[in-house]
Parts: C-alpha cells; sequence; structure tokens
C-alpha cells in the first residue's frame, strides 16, 4: 500500500471503526473488528447511515495503539466498497477521486485530526 493516512476524522461509539483521509484523495473506513477495509469517494455517505459516530478533538484521543492498528490494517486488511470497479478487484489506490472536484470545499471543512504515531 502506498498511500500513507493524513487525518482521522471520525470513528463509531464502538470504536471500532475509523474513518481515515488518505493521501490518494480516498477515504477508507478502516474497521478494525471485521478486519476490512471500506472505500469512499467521500466519508459523509458513512455518516449518513451511522448515526453514532465521534469526531477527535486531538490526536491523543485515539490512543497510540489503536493508531498502530489503524496503519497495520491499511496496510493488510481487504479492501471492499460499493463502487463496481472496486467490486470487481479493480480498484487501484491511484485512482482519480471524481467526487473531490465537486466537493473539494466540503471535504477541506470536515472534522478531524492528524494522523500520526506520536504520543
Amino acid at each position: 500500500m502506498k498511500a500513507k493516512p493524513k487525518r482521522i476524522l471520525f470513528y463509531d461509539s464502538d470504536k471500532t471503526d475509523y474513518m481515515v483521509e488518505m493521501d490518494n484523495h480516498w477515504y477508507y473506513l478502516v474497521m478494525l473488528g471485521a478486519k476490512r477495509i471500506l472505500v469512499y469517494e467521500q466519508p459523509l455517505s458513512y455518516v449518513n447511515h451511522q448515526p453514532y459516530i465521534e469526531v477527535p478533538k486531538k490526536t491523543s484521543d485515539i490512543p497510540l495503539e489503536v493508531r498502530k492498528n489503524l496503519l497495520e490494517g491499511i496496510k493488510t486488511f481487504p479492501y471492499h466498497v460499493g463502487l463496481p470497479a472496486i467490486l470487481d478487484g479493480k480498484f487501484n489506490e491511484n485512482f482519480s477521486n471524481p467526487w473531490l472536484a465537486m466537493g473539494r470545499k466540503i471535504l477541506e471543512e470536515l472534522p478531524g485530526v492528524p494522523f500520526n504515531l506520536d504520543e
């Protein structure tokens, strides 16, 4: 996996699913419990179906061990998503994100914290 995580936008109330903004302009829902990743063009569709999410205020709101698990999951978990190209197993992390051009302003204003492994 060449893409690197930029920010953690939010997580579910069980603290098992984390929406991570990647530097390739895609959004990965890293599901630590299910050990898989759902790839999104934009993260708001997940929020529309998950009423109980939490937005971290600072990076330390997410324990270092969880951040390490997220990074390991990004490297090793299988990918799934509702986009036809991805369902067909043809997802390439270098694909351009068509939603990005339409919603760039919305995406830039999303809350979240930088993804780092500092304490």
